[in-house]
């Protein structure tokens, strides 16, 4: 009995030991968890990157290569093959995917992520489907035609996938410039944001009514997201929209008869400029001009250049078309748009000037100035 002994403590310690054993000898298998920080498969467009977690379980004694694939071509999201490397050891790798900023209007995508070739061990777990999100917007027409005098021209746009919010911009077009000699439109400076859930949004931009007679005036608009727009490339044909503007101000009569008396010499009309030294924002601000002789030309009430720089408004606030007869006395009232007003109320005061360029009939012109302060 005493010989059997050692041979029965022999077998009791090798079945002991035997399910570890065991568990040291498992395969390496490795798998698609999900996106990293969690929550469902769901991606913005303009996100420009996600990352999809991997997790290796059992032997991590090897190294372990395996490739990343995508299923389809889907439009939004970079599709080359991937080969992700997990070190002796390590049971976690990040993959980073690129995504596709492609101002292109689309309707929900979805990506399926695999996961085949291991070097060792076997993958497991099912593909990952990630939905996309497209946040592009674009116009819904190619033409606008509005009247100066309507106060704000509407511009509709149009989203497919509109289930998250997104912003975008609207500006001047690309190396195109706008016809016409004054500012027309009061595009905004920051970005606009449009809602979720609407696939028809619309975007009302400001029109600037000068009372300067202009010829009908063709401005390209451009719509954008704030972090893709590139200098590169002609844009997709939905970003771009012309508008239209006709002028609702009456063309400048001609003088027609000269004023001075026989024998006087050529000279520029003379001119009297009266302005309070402080204008009121309250209502339009007006002056006071006088020529000795018949003469037409435009008054401008202008802001320093670093004022308008800092406030993000248009240099020129407002217009004044000169039209008068020799002799004449004549208020000539400043129409400033509303949010150019609204902008220069926000402060105290603002340094401005009045400048009045005028011409007689022989075409001798003048000009004068004004310096004054915009107040509330």
């Amino acid at each position: 009995m005493a010989r059997k002994l050692p041979v029965l403590l022999a077998l009791l310690t090798a079945g002991a030991f035997a399910p570890s054993a065991v568990a040291q000898t498992q395969p390496s298998t490795v798998s698609i968890v999900g996106l990293e920080g969690g929550g469902p498969a769901v991606v913005d467009e303009g996100a420009t990157l996600h990352r999809l977690i991997l997790k290796r379980t059992g032997d991590l004694t090897a190294k372990l290569e395996v490739v990343l694939e995508t299923i389809g071509d889907p439009a939004d999201v970079n599709v080359a093959p991937l080969h992700l490397f997990f070190e002796p050891g390590q049971d976690e790798v990040k993959a980073g995917l690129g995504l596709r900023e492609d101002n292109e209007v689309e309707g929900v995508e979805q990506v399926t992520y695999r996961l085949s070739q291991p070097s060792v061990g076997e993958v497991t777990g099912e593909p990952l489907v990630v939905t996309v999100h497209d946040d592009d917007a674009e116009f819904a027409v190619s033409e606008i035609t509005v009247s100066e005098n309507a106060g704000a021209v509407v511009l509709p746009l149009r989203r497919l996938d509109a289930i998250a919010p997104t912003s975008v911009r609207v500006g001047t077009a690309r190396g195109i410039s706008s016809v016409g000699s004054t500012p027309a439109l009061a595009l905004p400076v920051e970005p606009l944001e449009l809602a979720a859930g609407d696939q028809a949004p619309s975007i009302s931009v400001p029109l600037i009514d000068d009372n300067v007679h202009q010829d009908t005036r063709q401005i390209p608009l451009e719509v954008w997201e704030p972090h893709s727009r590139s200098s590169f490339g002609a844009p997709n044909p939905g970003q771009r929209v012309t508008v239209t503007i006709l002028d609702d101000d009456p063309a400048v009569p001609p003088v027609v008869a000269p004023t001075r008396p026989s024998g006087t010499p050529n000279r520029p009309p003379r001119v009297t400029l009266s302005a309070p030294s402080t204008l009121r924002l309250r209502r339009p601000p007006t002056v006071d001009l006088r020529c000795d002789e018949a003469c037409v030309g435009t008054a401008e009430l202008q802001l320093d250049p670093a004022i308008a720089r800092r406030l993000h408004v248009q240099r020129i606030a407002a217009r004044a078309r000169v039209v008068q007869a020799a002799g004449e006395n004549r208020t000539l009232s400043f129409k400033v748009d509303r949010r150019t007003a609204s902008r220069l109320r926000g402060r105290s005061r603002v340094l401005a000037r009045v400048v009045v360029v005028v011409r007689d009939n022989e075409g001798l012109s003048r000009t004068v100035r004004r310096r004054v302060w915009l107040s509330r």
